[in-house]
């Protein structure tokens, strides 16, 4: 999970960018806004976060301005803006990526998998294992934390996911398979089919009939793809 922090002078551009990211069950963790550069900079000193969201004209010193002023260390700058003349100074500026208003949800999603890529470069030892890592679980009304421990496989449910855990509970979220793939494939999670995501940790037995499957933890069965076997066995035996 990413804590991050937004900066824009238009309380809407705030709601809407948070609403997306909670919708789209991003891991970020918004930690903090702002709606002008002296709070701005205020926040990323008290909240140190990875990510800054951050819009480029504002009432007054402008985003252009706050990277002047910033601690610019292990940080992930996104300029979050209607205009789009700046892109050149942007890149000029080292910005690391560029969204126009409105933010759509495939340009999100790009966004962060380029933040996610980018962190995992700059610091690959970091949690790579997913010891105490957790994953967001989004509703309409609350998001869960799951410890990713307690996640025994996610299935694919035509533009839904299914999340199977240890307790029991089987949690429905508006998110593809594949942006699991992507947010967990260094922690332990292998891709065995199509349908299917599976915890390392969990897995108890392959059986071979009938093409293959995999036995997890509480007795379920999975199947596993002829493509993927010799890579999955290869990362179980570590």
């Amino acid at each position: 999970m990413y804590k991050a922090i937004i900066i824009d002078d238009e309380e809407n551009a705030i709601s809407g960018l948070s609403l997306l990211i909670k919708h789209l069950a991003m891991p970020i963790e918004i930690s903090g806004t702002a709606s002008n550069v002296v709070e701005g900079l205020k926040i990323l000193k008290q909240k140190n976060p990875d990510i800054v969201f951050l819009d480029i004209e504002m009432h007054g010193p402008g985003g252009f301005d706050f990277l002047e002023l910033a601690n610019k260390n292990n940080k992930y700058f996104i300029f979050v803006t209607a205009h789009e003349e700046y892109a050149i100074k942007a890149i000029k500026n080292n910005i690391n990526d560029y969204l126009l208003k409105p933010v759509s949800a495939d340009d999100l999603k790009l966004a962060m998998n380029k933040a996610v890529s980018f962190f995992k470069k700059a610091n690959p030892t970091s949690s790579d294992s997913g010891v105490n890592a957790k994953l967001s679980i989004n509703s309409e009304d609350v998001t869960l934390f799951k410890d990713l421990k307690e996640v025994i496989y996610i299935k694919a449910k035509n533009r839904y996911s299914e999340i199977f855990c240890i307790d029991g509970s089987v949690y429905t979220v508006c998110r593809n398979i594949g942006e699991y793939e992507s947010e967990l494939s260094n922690k332990k999670f292998f891709r065995v089919h199509k349908s299917f995501l599976v915890n390392c940790e969990h897995v108890t037995k392959m059986n071979n009939i009938d093409g293959g499957f995999i036995e997890l933890t509480g007795g379920a069965e999975v199947e596993i793809s002829r493509r993927k076997k010799t890579e999955f066995l290869d990362l179980i035996k570590g």
